[in-house]
C-alpha cells in the first residue's frame, strides 16, 4: 500500500477535536441523542409558522440544518402538522443553544390551525411525496404562501389541483406543473375554491368553479354558456344568448357548486360566430 493512501486512511480514523465543527444530518443527531429540539407554533398555519429552540447536548461542536421536507408532529392530534419548505442552517458549540424560525405549512386541512406556542414533537422526514412538494415549493421565493399551502394540501389531503388556481402564465405555473407530476392530476385549467367553515382550516367542500375565457368577435356575436352533467343535461345557465359588441371580450365564469352532488360536469360555451362549442370539464 502506498504511504499516501495509508496516511489518508489513518486520517479518516482520527476523530476531530471538540472545537471542530462537523457537518451532521439532523436525523443522526437526534438518533444519537446529541441534540434537543423544542418546536412551538407561532400562531399561523402558513409561512414562518414554527419556532425551534435547538440545544447541543453533546461534548463536541457541530453544524447541521432543519431540512426541506422535515415535518413537525403536533402533540395534539386535532392540530395540523407542519411541513418545512425552507432549509434552516445552524452551528452550535458544545452545550450551546440557538433559536431558528422555520418556514413551514400545515399538511392536514381537516385539522385546526396551530395556536401561539402550540407544542410540537421533534419531528422526522415526511413521506416521499410530501418531501417532493416541499422541495418544489422551496425552489422560488416568488411563490405566494397561499399557493404553497394549496400545493401541500393537494398532496397531503387529496385536494383538487385546481385549488391552486388555473394556469395563468405566471411563476406559479412552475409549481402547478411540479405538483401535477407528483399528484398525477392534470395541470389546472380552472380555479376551484373550497367553502369556508367546518371544524378544520379547510372544509374540503367545493364551492366555486371560476375561469376567464376570451372571445374576439369582429362583427359582434351571441354567446350561450351553460354547465352540464356528464350525460349532457343542463344543470345551470350562466349566459343565455348574451349579445357581444364587436371587439375582444374577457368573460368571467363563476359557478356556485356547493350543493351539487359529486360527479363529472362541464361548462359548455357556444358562440354563433364559431363552429362547434368550447368545453371545459370539471370533477366534484
Amino acid at each position: 500500500m502506498k504511504s499516501s493512501t495509508l496516511l489518508f486512511l489513518i486520517a479518516l480514523m482520527i476523530p476531530l477535536s471538540g472545537s471542530a465543527f462537523q457537518r451532521n444530518l439532523l436525523i443522526n443527531l437526534i438518533e444519537f441523542g446529541r441534540i434537543e429540539l423544542q418546536p412551538k407554533g407561532t400562531g399561523i398555519h402558513d409561512g414562518e409558522s414554527v419556532e425551534v429552540i435547538i440545544k447541543n447536548t453533546s461534548s463536541s461542536s457541530f453544524s447541521s440544518s432543519i431540512p426541506v421536507g422535515w415535518i413537525f408532529i403536533s402533540e395534539v392530534p386535532e392540530v395540523q402538522d407542519l411541513l418545512v419548505v425552507r432549509e434552516e442552517f445552524f452551528t452550535l458549540r458544545a452545550g450551546d443553544q440557538t433559536t431558528v424560525l422555520c418556514k413551514a405549512f400545515c399538511c392536514e386541512s381537516s385539522g385546526t390551525g396551530p395556536g401561539i406556542d402550540e407544542r410540537y414533537r421533534k419531528g422526522r422526514m415526511a413521506s416521499p411525496d410530501l418531501v417532493a412538494v416541499a422541495k418544489a415549493a422551496s425552489t422560488s421565493e416568488e411563490y405566494a404562501d397561499h399557493s404553497i399551502q394549496s400545493a401541500i394540501w393537494v398532496i397531503s389531503d387529496g385536494h383538487d389541483i385546481s385549488s391552486m388556481g388555473a394556469m395563468d402564465s405566471t411563476i406559479t405555473d412552475t409549481l402547478r406543473l411540479q405538483v401535477s407530476k407528483i399528484s398525477g392530476q392534470p395541470a389546472p385549467l380552472y380555479t376551484l375554491t373550497y367553502a369556508e367553515g367546518g371544524e378544520g382550516v379547510c372544509s374540503g367542500r367545493p364551492e366555486w368553479i371560476t375561469r376567464n375565457i376570451s372571445y374576439n368577435v369582429p362583427g359582434g356575436a351571441t354567446i350561450t354558456i351553460v354547465a352540464i352533467t356528464h350525460d349532457g343535461r343542463i344543470r345551470h345557465v350562466l349566459y343565455d344568448h348574451e349579445e357581444l359588441a364587436p371587439g375582444t371580450h374577457e368573460i368571467g365564469l363563476r359557478l356556485n357548486v356547493l350543493d351539487w352532488p359529486e360527479g363529472r360536469y362541464a361548462i359548455r360555451a357556444h358562440s354563433n360566430n364559431e363552429a362547434g362549442a368550447r368545453l371545459m370539464n370539471f370533477q366534484l
